[in-house]
C-alpha cells in the first residue's frame, strides 16, 4: 500500500495486493506459497482469560474503525503529506486479503497475498486478551515494503497499530513514504474448510480482437474469484480488475492494449473467494512478458 500511497502523489489509482511478484514465462503460471494451510475449527467463541491462546482462525470485518490515519511521501527535497482519505481507502483494501491461522500446536501465522506467511508472536495483554505482532519485509519490482503489525484481541474485538515503509526500487519512478495507521475492527472466527483452494493452472491466450483472454481451473470450495493486474510500466501495485463467478476473464481494456508490449509487461494475479466471503491469499499469476523479456 506504501508504494500505491507514492503512486497516488504522482499518479491515480486503486491499488491492492503489491505484494505478488511474477517470474513465469510466456503463458507459465507461478503459484505463490500458501499450500498446506493447517487450520483448526474454532469452538464456541468463550474466552478464556487465563489461557494464552487463540481460540481459532480468523480474519477482519470490514469496516475499519480507524482512529489514526498518518502518512508521508518522502522525496530527495521533500516530505510531503498524504491524504488521510487515500490510506484508510487502501489499507482497508489491503487489509482485508489478512488470513489468521491457528495449526494444532496453537502456534498462528498471518497469511497475505502473493509471500509465504509470517509467523506472529502470541503474547498476554494487560486486559486479559492476546497481543499479536509481526513484522514482515516483502520484496518487488517496485521496491521494498517493511511492515509492523501490532494488535490486541479481546474477544471478537481488535484493536491495531500498522505501519508500513516504502523504499522504491531505483527502477521505479517512486519516492519512498511512510504510513501509520491505528484502528479498531470486529474479527469472523472460520472453519478451515471456508477457506477454497488457490485456483489452477491459468494461463492466456490472445482473441481475435487483440484482447487478453485468461483461463484457469477451479479452487475446491470456490465460488468466485478476483482478478488483479500489475501493467510493470504503469502500476506500483496490482489492480482490482473484477470478481468473476467462471473460470475465464477477458481484458479487453484499451489500457492493457497500449502497453502489452511495454518494457515489463503484463501480470495477472487471480485469487480465490469461499461461499462465506474467505479469500485464499494464495494466487495464480499470469505473466505476459514485455520487450525486455524478450531479449
Amino acid at each position: 500500500m506504501t508504494a500505491a500511497c507514492a503512486n497516488s502523489a504522482g499518479q491515480q489509482g486503486t491499488t491492492a495486493s503489491q505484494e505478488v511478484i511474477a517470474t513465469a514465462t510466456v503463458g507459465a503460471v507461478t503459484s505463490t506459497a500458501t499450500a498446506g494451510i493447517e487450520a483448526t475449527a474454532p469452538p464456541a467463541p468463550v474466552w478464556d482469560g487465563a489461557d494464552l491462546h487463540v481460540p481459532g482462525n480468523f480474519v477482519l470485518v470490514l469496516p475499519l474503525q480507524f482512529t489514526l490515519a498518518r502518512g508521508v511521501v518522502i522525496s530527495d527535497s521533500d516530505v510531503t503529506p498524504l491524504d488521510d482519505g487515500t490510506i484508510r481507502a487502501e489499507i482497508t483494501e489491503e487489509l482485508r486479503h489478512l488470513l489468521f491461522v491457528i495449526d494444532s500446536n496453537s502456534n498462528m501465522k498471518v497469511y497475505s497475498p502473493g509471500v509465504s506467511p509470517v509467523s506472529a508472536h502470541l503474547e498476554r495483554a494487560a486486559n486479559g486478551g492476546v497481543q499479536i505482532t509481526y513484522s514482515q519485509n516483502v520484496d518487488s519490482q517496485a521496491g521494498t515494503v517493511s511492515i509492523t503489525f501490532e494488535g490486541t484481541l479481546f474477544k471478537e474485538q481488535f484493536t491495531v497499530h500498522y505501519e508500513q515503509y516504502y523504499n522504491p526500487s531505483a527502477f521505479i519512478n517512486a519516492n519512498a513514504s511512510d504510513v501509520v495507521v491505528t484502528f479498531n475492527a470486529r474479527i469472523r472466527w472460520i472453519t478451515a474448510s471456508e477457506i477454497p483452494a488457490a485456483p489452477r493452472n491459468g494461463s492466456y491466450h490472445f482473441g481475435a480482437d487483440g484482447a487478453i483472454v485468461l483461463t484457469w481451473q477451479t479452487g475446491q470450495h470456490a465460488v468466485a474469484y478476483e482478478v488483479y493486474r500489475q501493467i510493470s510500466d504503469v502500476d506500483q501495485q496490482f489492480q482490482l480488475l473484477a470478481t468473476v463467478k467462471g473460470t475465464s476473464y477477458t481484458d479487453s481494456s484499451s489500457l492493457a492494449r497500449q502497453n502489452l508490449h511495454s518494457m515489463k509487461g503484463i501480470t495477472y494475479a487471480i485469487f480465490s473467494v469461499g461461499p462465506t466471503g474467505v479469500e485464499n491469499p494464495g494466487a495464480i499469476v499470469v505473466a505476459i512478458p514485455g520487450q525486455a523479456s524478450q531479449g
